[in-house]
């Protein structure tokens, strides 16, 4: 008898797990229906300007990707019940039919409650929950809370609330009611033959249940059988920002906010700044940036030690201007063609050796969004496109450089805009145009995509060629970021690669294994190949002879290379390879430029060396060289991590130090005055 009771309790067990995810998938409809109907008041208040109808095409996508984010929420609000129901499941009782009706309402509730903030949120700022909401606590908290009582339906939300709270409590019971766990306890065998059959659901069905359930739950909190997870990408779904704002709910939204505002950085002060950076006051940090006495700083305000003007009379006046970010285009790679006989430029190996190549050369910093926000921005804070410094306009963007002295801006890549929130932070920025995925492919449908990352490079440069070709009164500044080349790796299928041979004779020249190598080196093979055919259209063209191209990595290739006295079989000390990028210009036939091409330079160079080129007598941020200029004495190369020169590399990295210094200051400067212009 003892043997058939444990059995029983085994089966009673069973049955109350069983119920237990049948509740969790219950409160997880409940979830979604909540979140749906606020999404329906959403799109009724915001979208019904015809945004749905424009973008009719979108609506599927829009639909599936928000029933995915609607379904992770619900996802995770049920963790806490999947607790419960682990360590509960060997206790006798029905009370777990009450927990779950209490639970279920309180989530439902909490979830309206902050569905109906956030449309609050939207109607004054124009965007979902983001950092900013928890400036709340850092402003006057009654002040605010009054704005919003006075601007808000705060009663009815509030009725709202309580009708629906109470409307979910209501059939939430009247459901339960009609749902059994089986039986629950055991008193003898004779009872338990006689109520055979009679406590609910089957054994097999009880583990569908279980199985399924589990399937789904996990499945929801991923969000995604794909490469990547759920995650804010998912959003923009359309060129539209209100359809893309028609996608996520309120507690995806807040949860983004919450992670950007613990990962903010912090903005020191200025005497903190400046001994960090191991100056006693900040004309001390103007002498040494300037080179220039102590005494004469004093007289330098720090906008006239960071602003210079270009030449007068620019050898390229009003010319195009391309400048391409490409993913990990490493600088020593290069020498692997040499070094090993491999195939890796493919069609920019020839103009490598046509135009300008400049190989003592760092990128700013050492990832992707650091490099993109210092070319548009020149920031020197990591990182600032996710705080709640991104929507001021800074005068520091390259595009607006270029824009107010008459040019048309662009920002081209074939990636979604809402990675990193560049759709909210670039045209901020001076780029009359931002360019992604969506944007690209309502223009161009038959540009070929990828599942990961987007548009492919091939398909997104030959969108540029078609830029550069169009008709248009003014000169044109295009900025471009590649992806296809970024790990995990996806190829266009039939991809004419070369053949790489990773030997004996050269396997010690990468630090990962030879599939690892192979994939990291496809990928730099397609990526040079395919901006070689780029160049080759460009100058074929008519608009190449008047149209100025300078290319540069986003940083070095990070996997696969070794550092050190091991690189590559040589003897390299040079640590300064692990930051090594190239940086090809390409400057039209007839443009008389003489310049030393091993000068040192980095990423802070470019933009002040393009703007010298093409404008005239035109202020700009001045935190590099000219690396065109007729003479300079000493080249640095600055780097986060790492600086290089041609001189006395102590005096070089006090520079470095003197200029990050001024940037942070003046940028503590910018934060400052837009956070009192906001109040």
């Amino acid at each position: 008898m003892g043997s058939e009771n444990k059995v029983v309790r085994s089966r009673a067990n069973i049955g109350r797990l069983a119920f237990g995810m049948l509740t969790i998938m219950i409160m997880m409809v409940v979830c979604v229906l909540v979140q749906m109907a606020i999404r329906a008041l959403f799109v009724g208040i915001y979208a019904m300007d015809g945004t749905i109808v424009a973008n009719a095409d979108r609506i599927p996508l829009m639909l599936w990707n928000a029933f995915r984010f609607d379904m992770q929420v619900a996802a995770y609000a049920s963790l806490p019940m999947v607790l419960v129901y682990i360590v509960a499941v060997w206790v006798k009782g029905a009370w777990l039919k009450r927990f779950a009706w209490i639970y279920t309402t309180v989530i439902a509730t909490a979830l309206i409650v902050l569905g109906f903030s956030d449309i609050v949120f939207y109607n004054n700022f124009g965007c979902h929950f983001n950092n900013v909401t928890f400036d709340f606590f850092d402003e006057d908290p009654t002040a605010l809370a009054r704005g919003v009582w006075n601007e808000t339906p705060i009663v009815t939300m509030v009725f709202a609330t309580l009708i629906f709270a109470c409307l979910i409590y209501y059939c939430l019971g009247k459901l339960y009611r009609g749902v059994s766990c089986g039986k629950t306890e055991v008193k003898s065998e004779e009872e338990q033959e006689e109520k055979s059959g009679r406590s609910g659901l089957g054994k097999g069905v009880k583990w569908t249940v279980i199985v399924v359930a589990t399937i789904i739950l996990v499945l929801s909190i991923r969000g995604s059988i794909s490469t990547f997870p759920l995650r804010a990408e998912d959003i923009y779904v359309s060129s539209s920002v209100k359809m893309n704002d028609c996608v996520p709910n309120a507690a995806f939204m807040m949860k983004k906010a919450w992670s950007e505002k613990s990962k903010q950085f912090k903005v020191e002060t200025q005497d903190e700044t400046l001994s960090n950076e191991g100056f006693g006051n900040i004309n001390e940090a103007k002498s040494v940036w300037l080179d220039i006495p102590i005494d004469s700083a004093k007289r330098v305000t720090i906008e006239d030690a960071l602003y210079a003007k270009t030449d007068t009379a620019p050898k390229c006046k009003d010319m195009n201007v391309v400048l391409i970010l490409t993913e990990s285009w490493s600088g020593r790679l290069i020498d692997y063609e040499a070094m090993f006989g491999m195939d890796l430029l493919g069609e920019m190996r020839k103009h490598l050796g046509e135009d300008l190549l400049f190989r003592q050369f760092l990128s700013a910093a050492n990832s992707t969004i650091d490099a993109v926000e210092h070319f548009t921005v020149n920031s020197p804070y990591p990182h600032l496109f996710a705080s709640s410094y991104r929507d001021i306009e800074y005068p520091t963007a390259a595009a607006k450089l270029f824009r107010d002295n008459g040019y048309e801006t662009m920002f081209v890549t074939g990636i979604e805009l809402s990675w990193r929130n560049l759709m909210e932070v670039l045209p901020h920025q001076g780029f009359d145009k931002v360019i992604g995925k969506y944007e690209m492919l309502s223009e161009k449908p038959d540009a070929e995509c990828n599942e990961t990352w987007g548009v492919y490079d091939h398909s997104m440069l030959s969108y540029v060629n078609e830029i550069l070709s169009g008709s248009g009164d003014k000169p044109k500044f295009v900025m471009c970021l590649t992806s296809t080349s970024h790990t995990p790796f996806e190829f266009p299928k039939g991809y004419p690669f070369a053949d790489i041979d990773i030997s004996d004779k050269n396997r010690k020249a990468f630090a990962v294994d030879d599939g690892v190598a192979m994939e990291y080196l496809r990928g730099y093979q397609y990526e040079s190949n395919e901006l070689g055919r780029f160049m080759s259209r460009l100058k074929e063209s008519e608009v190449g002879r008047n149209t100025i191209v300078a290319i540069t990595g986003d940083h070095n290739i990070r996997m696969i290379l070794p550092y050190g006295s091991e690189n590559g079989g040589e003897n390299v000390n040079d640590l300064w390879w692990k930051y090594a990028v190239p940086l090809y210009m390409y400057l039209p036939e007839g443009v008389d430029v003489k310049v030393d091409e091993s000068r040192r330079g980095s990423h802070s160079d470019i933009v002040p060396t393009l703007a010298n080129l093409v404008l005239s007598d035109a202020t700009y941020f001045k935190t590099g060289q000219n690396l065109l200029a007729d003479s300079l004495e000493e080249t640095i190369g600055i780097n986060t991590e790492y600086v290089i020169s041609s001189g006395d590399e102590m005096a070089a990295k006090k520079k470095a130090a003197a200029l990050r210094a001024l940037k942070r200051i003046y940028f503590q400067r910018l934060f400052a005055e837009a956070k009192s212009a906001s109040k």
